[in-house]
C-alpha cells in the first residue's frame, strides 16, 4: 500500500468534503487508489473532481472484477455509462470468481434475464456445504 493510502478516515473525509479542494491532490489520491485496486476509494476521489476519464477507468476495472454493486452505484448516480455488453462482461467475470449474486445482477442489468435466472437456479440447487465453500473462495 502506498504512503498516500495512509490517510486517516478524518483526513480522507476532510479532503472529500472540502469546499475548495485541491484538484491535483485529489487526482493523485484517486490514481493511487485505482492502481491499488481500491475502486470504491478511487471512485470517491474521481467523483469529487468530476474526472470523467477516471470514472470510466473505475467502471472498466469494476467490469474486470465483476463488481456489479459498484457498477450499479455508478449507473444509478449517472457517473459513467454502462453498456449492455459491459454488464454481460461483468457478469461473466463475476461467475469466474464465484460471485453468483453479482453475476445474476449484472446479467439482469445487461438485459439477459435468462442467464440471470440460470445462475440463481444453480445457486439454489447447491447443497449448503457447497454454498459455503463457494462463498469462501
Amino acid at each position: 500500500m502506498s504512503k498516500l493510502h495512509q490517510l486517516s478516515t478524518l483526513e480522507k473525509r476532510a479532503l472529500l468534503h472540502s469546499d475548495d479542494p485541491d484538484k491535483e491532490t485529489l487526482l493523485v489520491h484517486a490514481e493511487s487508489f485505482l492502481q491499488d485496486g481500491r475502486l470504491y476509494d478511487a471512485l470517491d476521489f474521481f467523483e469529487k473532481t468530476r474526472d470523467h476519464d477516471g470514472l470510466d477507468r473505475v467502471r472498466d476495472a469494476a467490469v474486470e472484477k465483476g463488481d456489479a454493486g459498484l457498477l450499479a452505484w455508478m449507473d444509478k448516480n449517472n457517473l459513467s455509462e454502462i453498456s449492455s455488453d459491459q454488464w454481460i462482461d461483468a457478469g461473466e467475470n463475476a461467475l469466474k470468481s464465484s460471485k453468483f449474486k453479482y453475476a445474476a445482477r449484472a446479467f439482469r442489468l445487461g438485459g439477459d434475464e435468462r442467464r440471470a435466472n440460470e445462475v440463481l437456479e444453480e445457486v439454489d440447487q447447491q447443497t449448503p456445504s457447497e454454498k459455503v465453500v463457494r462463498e469462501e473462495e
